[in-house]
């Protein structure tokens, strides 16, 4: 195995301002969030969170750090710790999030591709400027068991041969109408849904959430947006079955990456105001935020189902998914002492250090034969 020393930062020529750099051939999760950006912004997030493991995320679980980096020349980093959080972790969340999305695309794909059906459903509930987060969200927690229910889905269930959902809640923030937390569902069903089962389940769902939201003590659902059900369709790409939503991405996508949406901001586009100096309200909403969605599961699976959809997948929890980034053949690795790799986390500088490693790794093992052309690539 080959190795290399890290020089400290400091005895370097000035690169490229942080924030240019991410991964190559690696996780969309690494490639659509900067990887520099993200450890930028965890160093806020560690200052405004209440969580101690959020906080110690990406710190030394040892003495010893180690940085790897295989064939693909993108740095996996162990020795540390992860908090696992899909909703908060700017680290964590993107990796997390991208694995469930995979996980549903291929699920559900197999499910199509069996002669099964599925609709996506998006619901959400009045709310207005100014209005608490978690009662709202609480709601939306709990749609799918609100749905579920009655006679009118035991007739449908028993018609339409209904399989189970995948639930994953989503939450954005508009400065015009404060937050809006919102539910996304995908229901299977045996058989593909035709046109009038689609509007009879929309006619249930919209009955059921509109009496959930009012027992809740909300108003009247909006007659159009309150809840959307779409058919989902399979297209074939490269011989595979990708599963996709008509006029919408890849259900995986839209079930998952809540936190890349462009309809108002995200949590993230909270943080990154609060990195950038903005405080005050701003500060107060990152943490309303944290409160709310603490102890919340971001994605939910129907009892069985994903062990009948994807019966060869191995299921690892949210920290073990955020332990993988970047996992591959280790050529190169570098050690780093804990006090070295905590001075480096503290000053958000843990995305450039890797892009020096991945830099010199693929300059060594091109030296060596082992990767003649190959280039660590920018990422805007």
């Amino acid at each position: 195995m080959s190795e290399i020393v890290l020089e400290p930062l400091q005895s370097r020529s000035e690169g490229p301002p942080l924030g240019n750099y991410g991964n190559r051939a690696t996780t969309p999760g690494q490639r659509v969030v900067g990887r520099s950006e993200r450890h930028l912004l965890k160093r806020a997030q560690r200052q405004l969170t209440d969580s101690i493991s959020s906080r110690l995320c990406f710190f030394a679980s040892g003495p010893v750090v180690t940085v790897s980096v295989g064939l693909l020349g993108v740095a996996h980093v162990s020795g540390v710790r992860h908090c696992g959080s899909p909703w908060s972790c700017p680290i964590c969340a993107p990796v997390i999030r991208e694995r469930r999305a995979s996980e549903v695309d291929q699920g559900v794909s197999a499910h199509l591709a069996g002669g099964g059906g599925a609709l996506f459903v998006t619901a959400t509930g009045p709310h207005h400027f100014g209005d608490p987060l978690e009662p709202l969200l609480a709601v939306m927690s709990t749609c799918v068991h609100s749905w579920t229910k009655g006679r009118s889905w035991l007739r449908l269930r028993d018609e339409l041969g209904y399989v189970g959902a995948i639930r994953a809640l989503d939450i954005t923030y508009g400065d015009a109408n404060g937050w809006h937390p919102h539910a996304h569902a995908l229901l299977l069903f045996g058989a593909p849904v035709v046109a009038e089962a689609v509007e009879a389940v929309r006619s249930h769902v919209f009955g059921a959430h509109q009496r959930a939201v009012r027992k809740a003590g909300f108003g009247a659902l909006h007659p159009v947006h309150g809840v959307d059900v779409r058919p989902v369709f399979d297209a074939s790409e490269l011989s595979a079955y990708v599963a996709k939503v008509e006029g919408g991405w890849g259900v995986g996508l839209e079930l998952a990456r809540g936190d890349l949406k462009w309809k108002g901001a995200t949590a993230f586009d909270l943080l990154r105001r609060c990195a950038e100096g903005e405080l005050g309200q701003v500060v107060a909403l990152w943490s309303e935020y944290e409160r709310a969605v603490f102890g919340k599961r971001f994605m939910v699976w129907s009892a069985g189902l994903r062990r009948r959809l994807l019966p060869e997948l191995v299921e690892v929890d949210d920290e073990e998914a955020a332990r993988l980034e970047g996992e591959d053949e280790a050529i190169v690795t570098v050690a780093i002492e804990a006090r070295e790799w905590a001075v480096y986390c503290r000053m958000g500088q843990v995305g450039e250090v890797l892009r020096l490693i991945e830099e010199d790794a693929v300059s060594a093992m091109r030296r060596a034969g082992l990767l003649p052309g190959v280039e660590v690539e920018e990422v805007a």
